[in-house]
């Protein structure tokens, strides 16, 4: 669970950096208030799985998975611009590519632990 923590935490960063006047984004205005949703439900799944890792680590695997799945859809359709309407930026682009990287990461270190103990015979 340590190395799924450590991508959830990665993710996090990620996504403090494409906050507009903290990171590097710099689209303003035309936010689409959806989307805003969108992302509050998902950063709080994104907290709520972090804590599973610590106190309910089989229900954290699906969560897990859930969540580094829609990072990377997020951060797709946020490069073409569907999230706000605006294309991405080149600096955005790049944050992008990293939610895509870790939330890919997340969805393989949370399935590897299942395969593993199942594997092993023990409980998934």
């Amino acid at each position: 669970m340590g190395q799924l923590r450590l991508f959830f935490v990665l993710l996090m960063v990620d996504w403090a950096f494409g906050i507009p006047g903290v990171g590097v984004e710099t689209r303003t205005g035309g936010g689409n208030e959806v989307m805003n949703w969108v992302y509050s439900v998902v950063g709080l799944a994104l907290v709520v799985a972090l804590a599973l890792t610590w106190f309910r680590q089989s229900w954290a695997r699906p969560l897990a998975m859930a969540v580094g799945a829609i990072a990377a859809v997020l951060a797709i359709a946020d490069m073409v611009g569907l999230t706000s309407g605006q294309p991405a930026p080149v600096a955005m682009v790049v944050v992008d590519v990293g939610g895509i990287v870790i939330g890919a990461a997340i969805v393989w270190a949370a399935s590897r632990r299942r395969r593993s103990a199942a594997l092993a015979g023990g409980p998934l």
